[in-house]
């Protein structure tokens, strides 16, 4: 059960009042709200409402969205809610984060999430102005003579599509992601019609059924995709297929954690410092899947972590798309974590099977991350990780070729010639060079074609071999077909060449914080 909960119709019948659950009390159903807080002005769980929400408000007293949601919860006989700004003391550090840390378990545990996904505020409700006959199912059967006849289901596909698409506000914010995932229902009141998701259906007043209509085309969706459906099905690592192969089971839920991240990463979120936490339930439902036989550090997971530091900024669409990342000013993550990155991030996760075989030149030799709470899911205050491979020094230009990607706006130069590959830099670059820019290989392939793939490093100029994360970059051609040939074993490194220490031959040792 929630710390606190709201009491539905009482002391009166328009009437709520916080309610505080123990524990070991008798679980009563409740239902979550999920809404955009916004720049609306509403009565928030401060020391000073405290005893007026213990004693009972009126619900007018509410914003609109919060109102709405008393509603639903009651007509469908449910007697308590639980909305994130009347159940966490807003004026306490101490109390978001305990609360904070059980947020995932709050959404699994509810009867069914309500989404005000087509208001940007709470005073926008859950119910809009609307003609309900433009949503309503039409059927039409045939009479032709010369082909074949049936029913076709006829619709208004921009007016459905806008019904619940990622350009509404609340899927913009990074909390729904896991609002959306965790609980075993979600019923979205959009602004044309209500959509419904669980873990067997994706509904709305179009379809009530079901969509009848292919997933080519609508897969973009935030909303309504077999991607964002199989996410919600959890027990995707407990179907016979997957039990038959444990290893493909463990595959699926470290490459749906790439998949949440891609997802979570292109929304937005009020405090920088949520970027952990916001995604704590999530991570914490990856943690069980694997059986508790993996650590979870700042974002990453231990046993896959040569691959998972790879990740990249990456950008949707086309050539228009230029939008930048940046790292907030406080410390929020380790540079080699994607939690450390405003901005859109991809992970091409390979999961190791017999099909897929990569070569790997670098090795973890340790990695510590302290986190500043005891949930080792939650924000982290420090961190380093210690690698060992090989290290070649590089200098990275900008082209003037057009851009597709920000890949393409940088070339990297090894003893002085331009390589063929790609640039993934963390942020944007500018038109001056990266000064004693390193460059450490993680792993090639020859499956498709000849690649390394590795990191982008840049020293802090605090300790000798400590180097913070700038990007990801990718080397093909021939010269990357046989492990420790002639990419590195030609390169004459710059005088900037910078480790903790080198073990006489090719492998040096470094740190990145």
């Amino acid at each position: 059960m929630p710390t606190r909960l709201l009491e539905l119709g009482v002391p009166n019948r328009d009437h709520v009042r916080l309610s505080m659950t123990a524990p070991t009390s008798n679980k009563h159903p409740y239902m979550t709200l999920s809404h955009c807080w916004g720049t609306a002005k509403f009565l928030k769980l401060t020391a000073d409402t405290f005893q007026q929400l213990l004693d009972g408000i009126h619900l007018n007293v509410l914003p609109q969205s919060f109102q709405d949601a008393v509603m639903i919860a009651q007509t469908l006989g449910v007697r308590y809610l639980w909305i994130d700004s009347l159940c966490i003391l807003q004026d306490s550090l101490e109390d978001w984060q305990q609360e904070a840390s059980t947020m995932g378990d709050v959404y699994k545990g509810a009867l069914c999430n309500i989404a005000a996904s087509g208001s940007n505020d709470s005073s926008g409700g859950c119910f809009h102005t609307r003609n309900p006959r433009l949503v309503e199912p039409c059927i039409l059967t045939t009479e032709f003579s010369d082909i074949p006849n049936g029913e076709h289901h006829i619709r208004l596909e921009d007016y459905l599509q806008a019904g619940l698409h990622n350009d509404q506000t609340i899927f913009t914010r990074g909390w729904i992601v896991q609002e959306r995932v965790l609980p075993p229902r979600v019923v979205h009141f959009g602004r044309n019609q209500v959509f419904w998701e669980c873990k067997t259906s994706n509904l709305c007043e179009t379809y009530p059924s079901g969509f009848k209509v292919t997933q080519e085309g609508w897969g973009g969706w935030f909303g309504f995709s077999d991607y964002f459906s199989s996410l919600k099905t959890w027990d995707i690592g407990r179907s016979q297929s997957a039990q038959n192969d444990p290893e493909a089971r463990v595959r699926d839920l470290y490459g749906i954690w790439a998949q949440l991240v891609g997802v979570y990463s292109r929304c937005n979120l009020t405090r920088a410092g949520d970027k952990l936490v916001a995604i704590a339930g999530l991570a914490k439902e990856i943690h069980k899947a694997l059986e508790n036989e993996d650590e979870y550090l700042a974002g990453l997971w231990r046993q896959h972590i040569l691959y998972q530091l790879l990740w990249y900024h990456g950008l949707d669409g086309d050539r228009t798309d230029t939008r930048t990342s940046a790292r907030p000013e406080s410390y929020r993550a380790p540079s080699w974590s994607w939690a450390s990155l405003d901005g859109k991030i991809d992970i091409d996760f390979p999961a190791p099977s017999p099909s897929m075989i990569f070569n790997f030149h670098v090795t973890l030799t340790d990695i510590h991350v302290e986190q500043l709470t005891s949930d080792p899911f939650a924000q982290v205050k420090a961190g380093y990780i210690r690698l060992r491979g090989h290290l070649l020094t590089l200098i990275i230009q900008r082209t003037t070729a057009s851009i597709f990607s920000r890949a393409r706006a940088y070339d990297a130069l090894l003893n002085g010639q331009r390589t063929k590959g790609r640039v993934y830099p963390d942020m944007d670059l500018g038109n001056a060079n990266v000064p004693s820019l390193h460059f450490m290989p993680f792993y090639s392939s020859t499956m498709e074609t000849s690649q390394c793939v590795g990191l982008l490093l840049q020293p802090t100029g605090v300790l000798k071999g400590q180097f913070r994360r700038c990007g990801r970059l990718i080397i093909y051609g021939e010269a990357v077909k046989v492990a420790g040939g002639p990419l590195w074993a030609n390169i004459k490194n710059h005088d900037w060449l910078e480790y903790e220490s080198f073990d006489g031959s090719s492998l040096y040792t470094i740190s990145v914080i």
